[in-house]
């Protein structure tokens, strides 16, 4: 089972993905957070992987996955963002992110990646 943890400001885009993680075999979403701070606090969940969104309040998708990289146990992280572009890509594989996938991409892109 891969236990994905979601970090997105957007509650309707959380609730979705949650929606969507949960009705795939062999992937649990173990979390959902709108916050960089409860991302890196909340370490019960021990994802696999962090589905992390670019643009947060209180910080950036590449700041928490340099964050989240530099832990014993790490996860794989996917940066996950409207804006994916070439440069958003070079800059997050810099961070240490396993992957980005644009928000437009189906569904089945992102289940993939995860």
């Amino acid at each position: 089972m891969i236990r994905v943890m979601i970090v997105d400001d957007h509650p309707a885009l959380r609730a979705g993905l949650l929606t969507v993680l949960r009705a795939e075999p062999g992937i649990t979403a173990v979390g959902a957070s709108g916050a960089t701070a409860d991302a890196l606090t909340d370490t019960r969940h021990e994802p696999d992987v962090a589905l992390v969104d670019y643009n947060l309040p209180d910080d950036n998708g590449l700041n928490l996955c340099r964050r989240l990289k530099a832990r014993g146990e790490a996860p794989r992280v996917i940066v996950y963002s409207a804006h994916a572009d070439a440069a958003l890509s070079v800059s997050a594989r810099l961070a240490g992110a396993d992957g980005v996938v644009d928000k437009g991409a189906p569904a089945d892109l992102l289940l993939d990646s995860i």
